[in-house]
């Protein structure tokens, strides 16, 4: 949404004082698979949620030949994988799970050198290729996410949120499986089964997801109503504060405590 915390906050402030609708592109959470997560989570398929972990292994970075150097790569233009899809990662546990308390993460930079767009010439890279994280959520659930765009090959992504009576798996936001608890006097395994919802018909999978998100926008402005439609301003300032919380726990080898409490806490979450 911003470079950082204070800038995003400046922007939801003004919002408010405007009296506009904002809203953020966090478009993801209008994939279809990603909305039936959500309304199972909400119709309580998996009960309390005790944990969420997403895995990415993709290779779009690896190539520093193939992948040439831009804005994305420049820490001071907010360039990096924990702000450009680490921001999506984190508002859809957010959307799914609830709020977060606390977080503790790390990230670096493991192809430090990339060739300049029709040039012969090189230049460093100080954003982060790779980064991982812990989420402490407000009921005790607890998330974590490891992504690296410098895989040799891509492996994929796969999300499991697991929690007192059951079990949903995510794999590529294309194939959707859930796994309910069985009656133990039964001794049945729980197996899981697919779930997945009706697909849009669409060359690109995030074209129905946009197209969604902007017609909520529309129907935003039309009512007139700043508060009914999501992601707002306010999640999207929710998201800077954990990307601002990991690259502050990187740099201080802590938990960082996102839950509003007035004075930060120390040692244990």
């Amino acid at each position: 949404m911003a470079r950082n915390l204070a800038e995003t906050r400046d922007m939801a402030r003004l919002a408010r004082q405007a009296g506009v609708v904002a809203m953020v592109d966090h478009q993801y959470r209008y994939l279809p698979i990603r909305r039936r997560v959500k309304e199972l989570i909400d119709e309580g398929y998996i009960g309390t949620p005790h944990a969420i972990n997403m895995i990415v292994f993709n290779s779009s970075l690896a190539d520093p030949e193939e992948t040439r150097f831009n804005w994305l790569m420049e820490q001071d233009k907010s360039g990096g994988m924990l702000r450009a899809i680490g921001s999506h990662y984190i508002d859809t546990m957010r959307w799914w799970i609830g709020e977060i308390n606390a977080v503790a993460g790390t990230m670096s930079t493991m192809v430090t050198k990339r060739r300049l767009p029709d040039s012969t010439l090189t230049a460093t890279v100080d954003a982060d290729d790779n980064f991982a994280f812990m989420l402490q959520f407000r009921n005790g659930a607890i998330g974590t996410v490891h992504f690296s765009a410098t895989a040799p090959v891509d492996a994929g992504e796969s999300t499991t949120i697991t929690g007192s009576e059951g079990m949903l798996i995510v794999e590529a936001d294309s194939e959707l499986f859930g796994a309910r608890k069985r009656d133990v006097h039964l001794r049945e395994l729980a197996i899981p089964e697919r779930l997945n919802p009706k697909l849009p018909e669409f060359s690109h999978p995030l074209t129905r997801p946009t197209i969604l998100l902007m017609r909520d926008w529309i129907t935003a402005i039309r009512e007139g109503d700043l508060t009914r439609f999501a992601p707002s301003f306010n999640d999207g300032e929710k998201v800077q504060e954990i990307i601002d919380g990991v690259i502050r726990s990187r740099e201080q080898g802590r938990w960082i405590d996102t839950s509003g409490a007035r004075w930060p806490k120390t040692g244990r979450i």
